[in-house]
């Protein structure tokens, strides 16, 4: 197998897959796009640079190629960064100030390179790997002092990603291990490269990696469309508590409204370690759709249980919903009052009209055996009318005959 030809055509895709998504995501996101389509621009500049680096053999042109990396090299640590705030929801950090103090290193780096290049290349050796001559480079001072600075970046780039993974929905969980894989790839190449287990500095072919999982991040995922800050935003400015429970019974989300509702802090947290009633407990544990009604802490909510499953129909875990309906049950109570107050007053009135007219009726009946008079008949059947209509009243609410 020609390893030369590869070499080169794994550098060669690698800039090709970074450069492929950046047209889609300036379109797609527009201002949004600005940032993560820098860092596809990064990628490619120090792939290409490192493909011509190796096909050239004169050492001032390997020098110039390398120098020329150097401008995709800087940026990519600070906007890698700026993409994950994006992600997170922290759009707010990521305005002219940050990126002017994120660019003074990266400036002061690349000047230092073309005018005071001992400051970051304090020797440059060339060493033969196969049909190619590699540089090789004793660092200087301010190569250290970059190094340093850019894996800071990209260390507290990561730690954001780890809270998102260890707290975020499922589904938002492949969006992380897409970016998480995307950063982690190229560091290892740097790693092995820094720590001399290789002469050829692996790092831009594992941008190969990098570059698919980023492209399709954005392309399937919509990386920045469909992020978790936006769940997290819309949950936490609902009025109803919202518990969001995984396979395990641990909370790995719950908005403030629950946290109020449960008096605690509640993320982290197993369902046995809730200080709750053991029907709550059988709501929060269950893997089925529930509908339930109870009373906690002298107010009545709805509950709602909706599991959750991936597209294979596996359990995932569930989403509770309290909904607070103490308003709703006090206006029933109020209207059940209400209504026992009517019954109440129809069954007076019926026994206050029905006495009188049932002796009168008697009367009459008395009255019309004994004389049979046309005019005493006529009173009586009005007299059933009245009790037909109170009747009617009494058991309908209605004033018929």
């Amino acid at each position: 197998m020609d390893f030369n030809l590869l070499y080169i055509s794994l550098l060669i895709s690698s800039s090709f897959i970074a450069i492929f998504p950046i047209l889609f995501i300036l379109k797609f996101y527009r201002k949004k796009g600005i940032i993560p389509a820098i860092l596809m621009v990064g990628i490619a500049i120090w792939c290409t640079g490192y493909a011509m680096e190796l096909l050239y053999n004169d050492l001032q042109q390997k020098i110039l190629w390398a120098k020329i990396q150097y401008f995709g090299i800087v940026v990519i640590p600070a906007t890698w960064l700026l993409l994950i705030m994006q992600y997170v929801g922290k759009e707010r950090w990521v305005n002219k100030k940050t990126i002017l103090l994120l660019s003074i290193e990266p400036l002061i780096t690349l000047y230092l390179l073309w005018s005071r290049q001992n400051l970051i290349w304090e020797k440059i050796n060339v060493i033969d790997y196969g049909v190619y001559s590699l540089l090789s480079f004793e660092y200087g001072a301010w190569a250290i002092v970059h190094a340093v600075y850019s894996y800071l970046l990209i260390l507290f780039a990561i730690s954001i990603l780890f809270q998102v993974l260890l707290y975020a929905p499922y589904i938002y969980r492949k969006q992380v291990i897409l970016l998480l894989i995307a950063v982690f790839a190229p560091i290892f190449g740097n790693m092995l490269y820094i720590i001399d287990l290789t002469q050829l500095d692996l790092t831009p072919f594992a941008f190969l990696i990098s570059g698919l999982s980023l492209t399709y991040n954005f392309l399937h995922y919509k990386l920045l469309t469909i992020k978790p800050i936006a769940l997290d935003y819309l949950v936490n400015q609902l009025i109803d508590g919202i518990v969001v429970i995984d396979n395990f019974n641990r909370i790995i989300m719950a908005n403030p409204s629950a946290e109020n509702l449960f008096g605690e802090k509640l993320i982290g947290k197993g369902i046995e370690e809730l200080s709750i009633s053991s029907k709550l407990r059988r709501i929060l544990a269950s893997r089925i759709k529930l509908k339930e009604e109870m009373q906690i802490k002298g107010k009545y909510f709805e509950i709602f249980s909706l599991p959750l499953t991936d597209e294979n129909g596996e359990f995932m875990g569930s989403i509770i919903i309290f909904h607070d309906i103490t308003e709703r049950k006090k206006a029933e109570e109020e209207l059940n009052k209400a209504l026992e107050k009517e019954i109440d007053f129809r069954l007076k009135t019926a026994h206050y009209f029905f006495n009188p007219i049932a002796i009168a009726k008697g009367f009459l009946i008395l009255a019309i055996e004994e004389r049979g008079n046309g005019k005493l008949k006529k009173v009586l059947k009005a007299l059933e009318r009245v009790e037909k209509v109170i009747k009617n009243i009494v058991e309908k609410g209605e004033i018929t005959e």
